[in-house]
């Protein structure tokens, strides 16, 4: 940059970020996202992307905004209408199966039912975009300060590629979800309940880390903060998810109980890394993991070893997902308003 003001060129190109940004850390995360390092905040004669960004912000007029988002109360309603319609959409493919069982073909069509109620169903309820409430009377609807329309605040656009790739991605982790459900019940149908209901809980984490951060986005001060405020948020909910699964094969059972448990416990984190993944921005990545998961189940099952099945089959995706969800968590571009994905 040999410029007189090499910042001028970079708000030019941002503007509209800048302009709608909640905040100074919104701005950090958009740059971030746009792959603005550390490096590229020195050619704007900065030490760090956060100081770039009070910059920005400090240039762009903002007018007070009201806040915005429901209540915490509402907020925890609908996280548990997201996760109870999640635990029934998953017993879908059990009750299938169960309804089905002695007939050559059921397990296709628990598969088959099971992927159509999550890829169709499965949906966490949709809610206005915070960012524009919070920006309640600042700026009229359906305009923008550039001149371009924009959709009025809480109305969610997506760009017809980015919604059809979310929608393979969905799919995808429907059938593969759908088919580790069919195995844990073919081994007992109590089995495939309890990893229903920890799929629904799963969902419960899920919203309520991406609560936390959208919350630590607007009240951090900088990005390591943020971080290291996000830092404990994957490791609480992994041991929920763990407790859960093992109060709900708590029961002894004979040889089969270790295997039984490492099986509830490792579809129940999986679940909640794939959540956690896909609503940080990596829908494709989410499914690609519980594929895989479905996968190696599927093949230890032909190997003879169906008690091994699970805990086997979602011991490397649950390796690779839980580190990556961790480091998403911690970024705050992960968390900029927007529907769940």
């Amino acid at each position: 940059m040999t410029g007189a003001d090499p910042v001028r060129e970079l708000l030019h190109a941002h503007r509209e970020l800048c302009e709608q940004a909640v905040d100074v850390l919104d701005i950090a995360a958009g740059l971030e996202d746009a792959g603005i390092g550390p490096e590229s905040a020195a050619r704007y004669r900065h030490a760090d992307v956060f100081g770039l960004a009070e910059e920005l912000h400090a240039r762009v007029p903002h007018r007070p905004g009201a806040p915005g988002g429901p209540p915490p109360a509402v907020r925890r309603r609908t996280r548990a209408a997201d996760a109870t319609r999640s635990a029934l959409l998953h017993l879908v493919p059990v009750a299938v199966l169960a309804l089905a069982a002695g007939h050559p073909a059921a397990p296709a069509l628990a598969t088959a039912a099971g992927t159509a109620a999550l890829t169709t169903l499965d949906h966490p309820r949709r809610r206005p975009n915070p960012a524009g409430a919070r920006h309640g009377g600042a700026r009229p609807q359906g305009s923008s300060p550039a001149g371009r329309e924009r959709p009025p605040a809480g109305r969610v656009v997506r760009p017809s590629g980015a919604w059809a790739g979310a929608g393979w991605s969905r799919l995808w982790a429907a059938v593969g979800v759908s088919v580790v459900l069919v195995v844990v019940a073919r081994g007992s149908v109590g089995f495939g309940v309890a990893a229903a209901v920890g799929a629904g809980a799963a969902r419960w984490w899920v919203g309520w880390a991406r609560g936390v951060g959208r919350v630590q986005v607007g009240s951090a001060v900088t990005i390591a903060e943020f971080g290291a405020r996000m830092r404990p948020v994957l490791p609480v909910a992994v041991l929920a998810q763990v407790v859960l699964a093992a109060v709900l094969v708590a029961a002894p059972r004979g040889g089969a109980d270790a295997a039984v448990w490492a099986g509830q416990g490792a579809l129940a984190v999986l679940l909640l890394l794939a959540g956690v993944v896909r609503v940080c921005g990596r829908p494709a990545v989410a499914a690609v993991g519980v594929l895989v998961a479905a996968a190696g189940v599927v093949l230890v099952v032909l190997r003879g070893d169906p008690a091994l099945a699970v805990p086997a089959g979602c011991a490397v995706p649950v390796a690779v997902l839980l580190p990556y969800a961790w480091l998403l968590l911690g970024r705050p571009g992960s968390h900029r308003p927007g529907p769940p994905a």
